[in-house]
């Protein structure tokens, strides 16, 4: 791919949620993470290379014939709860094909490589961002008492999304615009999470200077004020997202949305996040 849970209860959450009726939600966010920390060797054995590593090729025998997003999603998502064991060792084992203890989603997103088990981000790195990138992104409480959002309330940033939606047009006409909660809450189940946060990459919890997107990035609690980032921090990664966005200063190791792996699948709902 050319581009390019601290505690056992955090983990006990995410599993409940990606069991959940809202598991692509997490999946395709984590999947979207991904591909913007996704270098070349992240899964070829060199940069300008074409022969696979581990990882790249465990990706490649999900499925020639699916997006690569479609196969990154499918490598790295949860077992079903109604799983068999042999199964659910299977798909447990896909989650860390170096078996190096740490599974191949926060090696890429630490910056290590996940096809090499000398390769493996500090632990500090490691419940960092299993922390900040988990249910907890959009919501308070996972699975609490009581039914449907009163068992999962959202947080600032889950509200925000739970209230955005795209209007769809019908014989070159915009339809009406929903009216009341229950409407707008439909409107936006109907448009895809990734379309959900591109509209709010701009947006900031309240009293925050970085947005809900730019903390994601950083690996950040998407509304923990305590892990705001500093100017100087912030400032670094508004710069680094401005090489990117250029082909003249982009560095040549990140890809995943160059000639070679252009953005596919459900990845093209976050277009404005990934470039």
């Amino acid at each position: 791919m050319c581009r390019p849970f601290f505690l056992s209860c955090l983990v006990l959450l995410v599993a409940v949620c990606t069991a959940s009726a809202k598991e692509k939600h997490f999946e395709q966010l984590r999947v979207l993470l991904i591909a913007d920390a996704a270098k070349c060797v992240t899964c070829h054995e060199q940069p300008d290379g074409k022969a696979l590593n581990l990882y790249g090729r465990q990706l490649e025998s999900m499925g020639k014939d699916e997006t690569l997003a479609d196969r990154i999603l499918k490598l790295e998502a949860e077992a079903p709860l109604e799983a068999k064991a042999p199964v659910r060792k299977k798909i447990e084992q896909n989650h860390d094909v170096d078996r190096d203890g740490v599974a191949n989603w926060i090696e890429i997103l630490g910056g290590t490589n996940p096809g090499r088990d000398d390769s493996v981000p500090p632990a500090a790195e490691v419940q960092r961002i299993k922390s900040a990138v988990s249910c907890t992104t959009c919501h308070t409480l996972v699975n609490g008492p009581g039914e449907g959002l009163a068992a999962n309330p959202h947080n600032e940033l889950g509200k925000k999304l739970a209230t955005t939606f795209v209007t769809k047009r019908e014989k070159g006409r915009p339809v009406a615009r929903p009216v009341g909660p229950e409407a707008i809450a439909e409107a936006a189940e109907r448009t895809p999470i990734l379309t959900r946060l591109a509209m709010n990459k701009t947006k900031k919890p309240k009293n925050g200077k970085a947005t809900f997107w730019e903390r994601l990035l950083m690996r950040r609690s998407t509304i923990d004020p305590k892990q705001e980032p500093t100017s100087r921090e912030l400032s670094a990664l508004r710069r680094e997202q401005g090489r990117r966005k250029k082909k003249t200063s982009r560095e040549k190791e990140y890809g995943i949305s160059s000639k070679a792996h252009p953005l596919d699948g459900f990845l093209l709902d976050a277009k404005g996040l990934v470039d």
